[in-house]
């Protein structure tokens, strides 16, 4: 028993030992991360909270309706580093982030938008945030409201960009194979007896 009690006793110190260095690593200053005094750990942009830890870049396409291909055509447009945490960020290079994202359906090319020759309006422009969730629900509406093959599908809730029904896309009482009380399987290459 004293030396398997030996033998227990030097694990656990050095769990501890590991621990207590573990510790030092993980406290790193300011300076050390990269980050300014002014540092703002969430940044707010076109009604989204953004981490001030991701690049600007990244922290761009946390922004419904905006990826990261728009997100450099963006920046293209303006003098701001990309890969610099958008926490860093002024308020003055923010409000010029933020202007330069609202003039982007000026600035962005016509294939680049995400509602080009708009139905009601004939023009093209770019939605974000809430916008973009309200304008497809009002195009899903439109198509439900004229009657159309696929305003119905989207009306009875099945699969409209002509998927297979048969075997996907079940919901409800519909999921799984029933089978009738008291049917009666037979297993293959056998035959059922002939009623005389």
């Amino acid at each position: 028993m004293a030396p398997e009690e030996q033998t227990k006793e030097p694990k656990e110190k050095k769990g501890k030992k590991k621990e207590k260095e573990a510790k030092p690593e993980e406290k790193k200053s300011a300076k050390e991360k990269g980050l300014k005094p002014d540092f703002k750990y969430i940044v707010r942009l076109v009604n989204t909270d953004i981490s001030g830890l991701k690049s600007v870049l990244m922290g761009l396409t946390q922004i419904k309706g905006i990826g990261i291909r728009t997100a450099h055509s963006i920046l293209n447009t303006t003098t701001l580093p990309k890969f610099e945490k958008i926490g860093n960020l002024s308020d003055e290079q923010i409000t010029m982030l933020e202007e330069a994202i609202q003039n982007y359906c000026r600035n962005g090319p016509e294939w680049a938008l995400n509602r080009q020759r708009d139905f009601a309006t004939g023009e093209s422009f770019h939605l974000l945030g809430t916008d973009l969730d309200l304008g497809k629900l009002e195009d899903i509406n439109m198509l439900k409201m004229i009657r159309c093959y696929r305003g119905v599908r989207h009306e009875k809730g099945k699969k409209v960009r002509g998927q297979r029904t048969a075997n996907h896309g079940r919901k409800g009482i519909t999921v799984g194979v029933t089978k009738k009380p008291g049917a009666k399987t037979t297993q293959p290459g056998t035959q059922t007896p002939e009623k005389k």
